[in-house]
């Protein structure tokens, strides 16, 4: 199924791709980006800043992003020991306090910079961030999230990989499309060119 012929695809479709280090926001239509947005040094590295942030607080010294990150990851409960105490970092003032703001932040730039959701007809959520804040933004714009469950898009999304549902994903998909259909075009000249000067024909 061509993502381009798609009802879904053809629709101006607002992609949300928050990671560790950026917020990203496209708006694509017919699988092409025409207009992107990034919010820099924002992401899963605001949550360990902010954990970290509280425990030097508590404690008077400051565990790295990183140690924040393989507790959040790995530990049970988000539980970190930390100068010689155990802190749950998904207890509210931790982790869920950053997602929260974060969360405020993302809901905010969506309604100042595509006003107000007037620049787009879908939306749909991508990127490790995405599930522990996409609830405002959910509920700001119940009539345009697709969560790739939902019908009657499911068929719609059934056909992309997930990897190409975030940003770079889907201009890489645009530009795959593209070549694909280069590689075709080419190739039909070159049949068409040698079917002229007889090529392949028998004797």
């Amino acid at each position: 199924m061509d993502a381009c012929a798609n009802v879904f695809w053809a629709l101006r479709t607002l992609v949300c791709d928050f990671g560790t280090h950026t917020l990203n926001y496209g708006i694509f239509k017919n699988g092409k980006l025409v207009r992107g947005k990034t919010l820099a040094n924002t992401g899963w590295v605001t949550v360990f800043t902010h954990c970290a942030e509280l425990l030097k607080e508590k404690s008077g010294r400051r565990p790295t992003d990183e140690m924040i990150d393989s507790a959040l990851s790995y530990s049970k409960n988000g539980e970190i020991w930390w100068m010689g105490k155990a802190y749950s970092l998904i207890e509210p003032e931790f982790a869920p306090r950053a997602y929260s703001q974060l969360a405020s932040l993302a809901l905010n730039y969506i309604q100042n910079e595509f006003r107000g959701g007037t620049e787009f007809d879908k939306l749909i959520g991508s990127g490790g961030l995405w599930p522990y804040v996409n609830r405002d933004i959910c509920e700001a714009f119940p009539d345009f999230y697709i969560d790739g469950e939902q019908e009657p898009f499911k068929d719609n999304l059934k056909d992309v990989d997930f990897r190409y549902q975030n940003m770079t994903g889907l201009v890489r998909r645009h530009l795959l499309e593209i070549n694909v259909r280069r590689m075709l075009a080419s190739k039909a000249a070159r049949e068409s060119a040698g079917n002229d000067l007889g090529i392949g024909e028998s004797r």
